[in-house]
């Protein structure tokens, strides 16, 4: 995703990383891993979106190219649901929600045993219940300090990354989903290496007195979204730039991720390659398939709809000029130009129509 709206960058953008609480040396870790798998991927299957220039990634809500902030473009990556906060304390709640109630039975029942252990002793004309008293007692104090049992959950690729190191055959399907947004990431960020004005250079009063390298993470994050979300506020999206980018990005990903299911398929690992595979089809439904029903639905937003648009524009251009001649596009469409064309307009209408009318593809073709 590249620049976008409010709709797309929460009012809280939660992007810090250490609101997931996780053990930072093995979360950088594990961003290294997928972002040099990732880069591995372009660099094999579509070396023209290579990036160029260094990349810095955090793990956020939502996936999406943040911008470039003093020769550093910086990434987001969506976390799963497991790492929200506010999940990880509804989930904790529930948990010791049984647990109190499981303690209550428990202490309850020893009671209800009391109970009847004291009146059959009543009913013998018994008065003396001491004994009684002392072994319920004892036995409730042992549930008082009963232990909570642990939740043995399954680690996240990201809490066990050494795990990652030994292959592809070791990636659950977040891990394939983090490396597939990265791939379109990255798209945008070559994009914006090779189109410079069209894409949203990070400048705030706040980010021209810091030191990224020093600041406190948290800090830095907030900086960089606050000025994300100003460049978007004084920047309509309702221009031939949107589609056109992420149709490329879209394409891009689908290409090589298919590419890569080839490879994996053709080296005996199938499971592996089915994993893939299904990640794959759940983006392309994602960006394709979700929007457009969202829209028929009247609950679709416009920028989601770039997606099946951009799409819809690529699959027209390879069937113009041959699947072996889309990569060019990357260096050759006029993204300022396509700044200009509006939404709507004739030109706009036009162009979708005819992609091979975009500006710059003169060479391609």
């Amino acid at each position: 995703m590249a620049e976008s709206k409010e709709s797309i960058i929460p009012a809280d953008p939660g992007l810090r990383d250490e609101t997931l609480e996780l053990n930072q040396d093995e979360l950088n870790l594990y961003k290294g891993i997928i972002y040099k798998d990732a880069t591995a991927l372009l660099a094999r299957y579509l070396p023209e979106a290579f990036p160029q220039e260094p990349t810095e990634i955090f793990i956020g809500l939502s996936p999406f190219y943040i911008g470039k902030f003093r020769g550093k473009h910086y990434i987001s990556l969506e976390r799963g649901p497991q790492l929200d906060p506010m999940i990880q304390a509804m989930e904790k709640l529930l948990e010791d929600t049984k647990w109190q109630r499981e303690q209550f039975i428990l202490w309850a029942d020893l009671e209800d045993e009391r109970n009847r252990l004291v009146g059959a002793k009543a009913e013998k004309g018994e008065v003396d219940f001491d004994e009684i008293d002392q072994e319920i007692d004892r036995q409730q104090a042992i549930i008082k300090e009963r232990q909570k049992p642990f939740n043995d959950k399954e680690l996240q690729p990201h809490q066990d990354p050494e795990e990652l190191l030994q292959g592809p055959s070791h990636y659950n399907s977040d891990t394939w989903r983090h490396i597939y947004s990265l791939v379109h990431e990255l798209i945008h960020q070559r994009q914006a290496e090779l189109n410079p004005s069209t894409f949203n250079y990070l400048t705030s009063p706040g980010l021209a007195s810091i030191n990224p390298d020093t600041i406190p993470e948290d800090q830095l994050v907030d900086l960089l979204i606050e000025s994300h979300k100003a460049y978007n506020r004084t920047h309509k999206e309702d221009s031939l730039f949107y589609p056109v980018v992420e149709g490329m990005a879209a394409l891009g990903a689908f290409y090589i991720m298919g590419k890569f299911v080839d490879e994996l398929a053709g080296a005996g690992e199938g499971e592996t390659a089915n994993r893939l595979w299904e990640v794959r089809k759940g983006e392309i439904r994602n960006e394709v398939i979700n929007p457009k029903r969202s829209e028929r639905a009247g609950r679709g937003d416009n920028y989601s709809l770039y997606y099946p648009e951009g799409l819809d524009i690529m699959r027209k251009l390879y069937k113009a000029f041959g699947l072996q001649n889309v990569p060019q596009m990357l260096t050759t469409v006029d993204l300022a130009a396509c700044q200009g064309i509006k939404r709507g307009s004739p030109e706009y209408q036009k162009i979708t129509a005819d992609p091979t009318q975009l500006p710059g593809l003169q060479t391609v073709a």
